[in-house]
């Protein structure tokens, strides 16, 4: 692949985090994400790259579940032990998973987390991004270090949504320290990057990733409304219901 094609990745996804975070509606988040992957994924295989390269060789699904559901039985275990910390039971207030109905609950943990966002994530980063870069020559360790430099600026922006609707937010105080916070997460969010490529490359499939990466997320949002269900029925407010 020509130099210019692994660039033209970049500013593709680039893009569309400015299209995502700025003009996708809630309801078309998903088949909009959808799309895009399927977007990426021509155009990566329209510059030569193989299945081998983007992660999505089938005869290798078999190995990325057994990894992935291994990492997902890690996210269960972390996701738990957060909610028995009292000093972080505060921090799971996210407004993001507050007031949600039964319906919105499953919807989000079983179809706009894993679809939505990691299935997307997965394809966009440790598939095109990272085979892209090696089909056009870079070592795995340059690819990884581009990757892991991609998906923390791509979470720039929603990290600073999210921080609006925390109760980290409202203890931050200033303009200086929320942008600190903001860019911390993005570092930690690449640091992570580089533990869902090595799932990628130990098992040869992006489905490994993939599925640690959507338990992460689904797990966590679960934890969340957990916490509202016992603050709400600790003020007396009832619980969620459905």
């Amino acid at each position: 692949m020509p130099d210019r094609g692994r660039f033209l990745v970049l500013g593709a996804v680039g893009g569309y985090n400015l299209v995502q975070n700025y003009m996708v509606s809630e309801r078309a988040y998903v088949p909009a994400n959808m799309v895009a992957t399927l977007g990426l994924v021509a155009l990566a295989r329209r510059n030569g790259c193989t299945w081998d390269e983007l992660g999505l060789n089938p005869l290798e699904a078999g190995r990325g579940i057994r990894h992935g559901l291994a990492g997902a039985a890690g996210a269960a275990v972390v996701a738990g032990g957060i909610t028995t910390l009292r000093s972080a039971r505060p921090y799971l207030l996210d407004e993001r998973a507050a007031g949600h109905s039964a319906a919105e609950i499953t919807y989000r943990a079983a179809v706009r987390f894993p679809l939505g966002t990691a299935l997307f994530e997965e394809v966009a980063f440790r598939g095109v991004i990272y085979g892209t870069w090696r089909h056009s020559g870079a070592s795995p360790r340059t690819a990884a270090v581009v990757t892991a430099t991609a998906f923390g600026l791509w979470h720039l922006i929603p990290s600073g949504q999210a921080l609006r609707g925390n109760p980290l937010g409202a203890r931050i105080g200033t303009r200086c320290a929320e942008a600190g916070v903001v860019m911390a997460g993005a570092l930690l969010t690449g640091i992570s990057s580089l533990g869902f490529g090595w799932m990628r490359r130990r098992s040869g499939s992006l489905v490994a990733p993939w599925i640690g990466h959507a338990a992460i997320n689904s797990f966590t949002y679960l934890a969340g409304v957990g916490a509202w269900g016992r603050s709400t029925a600790s003020t007396g407010g009832g619980s969620l219901s459905g």
